[in-house]
């Protein structure tokens, strides 16, 4: 129940549906945003993607890669938003959502795949494009396929799994970080 009405009786299946795939992409947001911030200290990454410093017998990660790595992604994030602006004007938030998914899959291959710091640097950058088209078309489409009862919360659930999604990272991280292989 929330407040006078109750949530379920304006849900049907294809509804609940689209609700929990929208919140799986705004999830995939959380894990990139929030994974990449916690991973950079950890010991693996520092191995797989940084330089080994002689003096100090350690890993580290470039400053200036890191501020790349950290920084870089928002200027293809901007154009994400442009992007998906675009594709959802010109062919619909349906065409829009369905080609950021694809491209999603595709910049999440080039992630995982990564070998060298330079690589995983433009899987991020490129990344952050699908980020962009996201938040350019997820609220909007939400609020189009939820009935005027329930709009508010169904576009809530955008940022709720966002957030839910950064909580889950992080206990991944946390459970993962003494591991020291990658």
């Amino acid at each position: 129940m929330l407040g006078h009405y109750n949530v379920r009786k304006y849900f049907n299946k294809r509804l609940a549906l689209s609700c929990s795939l929208i919140a799986l992409s705004s999830f995939n947001y959380a894990f990139d945003n929030q994974g990449f911030a916690q991973t950079q200290a950890m010991d693996a990454f520092e191995k797989r993607f940084g330089v080994y410093d002689a003096k100090a017998k350690t890993w580290a990660l470039d400053t200036q890669w890191k501020s790349y790595f950290n920084g870089l992604p928002y200027l293809t994030f901007a154009c994400g938003v442009i992007i998906g602006s675009f594709i959802s004007a010109r062919f619909g938030r349906r065409w829009c959502m369905f080609t950021m998914s694809i491209y999603a899959l595709a910049t999440a291959t080039i992630t995982t795949t990564s070998q060298s710091s330079d690589q995983i640097l433009a899987a991020r950058i490129l990344n952050y494009i699908y980020i962009g088209m996201e938040l350019s078309v997820v609220p909007v489409f939400q609020s189009e396929i939820a009935p005027t009862q329930i709009r508010g919360f169904m576009v809530g659930t955008y940022q709720l799994t966002i957030v839910f999604g950064g909580m889950v990272i992080g206990w991944v991280c946390n459970g993962t970080s003494k591991i020291h292989d990658d």
